[in-house]
């Protein structure tokens, strides 16, 4: 928290790249979750190729092939994420499939902004032939239901409002 903290004073965007191999890819995951849950910084992601390390990478190739992938490679957290989501996965069961859907839905439900979130909704909707339409209605009833069950939501609120206005006493 206290590098995530620093890099924050003194840039807007912090690109992460580990090793392209399985325990790279679960720190990549764990590096994003931890600069997510303490920043607002931009978040880019870079893969090596051949799942070299890179160091290994600067060293046979130099710093500034190194620094053209970093400019040519990058990609949003969230993109890695969904893909990071399918390792361990078969998209060909169907029961796979949804357990990837329904995780894929959570991460772009956490996205504040619309546009992200069509994006990567037209992804899934192409990838998996489902109707954009069912998926936004999936997302809305996931966040709803979240909102519900963390208190936060319509329910919730009228809940308290109600509860508040029957205890009331009256002089």
């Amino acid at each position: 928290e206290d590098h995530v903290r620093a890099l924050k004073r003194v840039a807007s965007r912090v690109v992460i790249c580990f090793d392209g191999d399985e325990p790279g890819q679960r720190a990549i995951a764990k590096a994003i979750a931890l600069i997510k849950q303490t920043s607002d910084l931009q978040i880019s992601v870079i893969f090596i190729p051949d799942n070299r390390d890179p160091d290994e990478y600067v060293r046979d190739k130099g710093v500034e092939s190194f620094q053209k992938l970093m400019n040519q490679t990058g990609e949003s957290s969230t993109a890695f994420l969904l893909k990071f989501d399918r390792m361990g996965l078969n998209l060909a069961n169907e029961n796979d499939q949804l357990e990837y859907l329904k995780k894929a839905l959570q991460r772009i439900g956490e996205l504040n902004d619309a546009l992200e979130q069509d994006l990567y909704l037209n992804q899934l909707a192409e990838e998996f032939s489902i109707d954009k339409r069912d998926l936004k209605n999936q997302l809305r009833e996931s966040a709803y239901s979240s909102a519900v069950w963390s208190g936060t939501g319509p329910r919730a609120a009228t809940y308290i409002w109600k509860s508040s206005w029957e205890n009331r006493k009256y002089s």
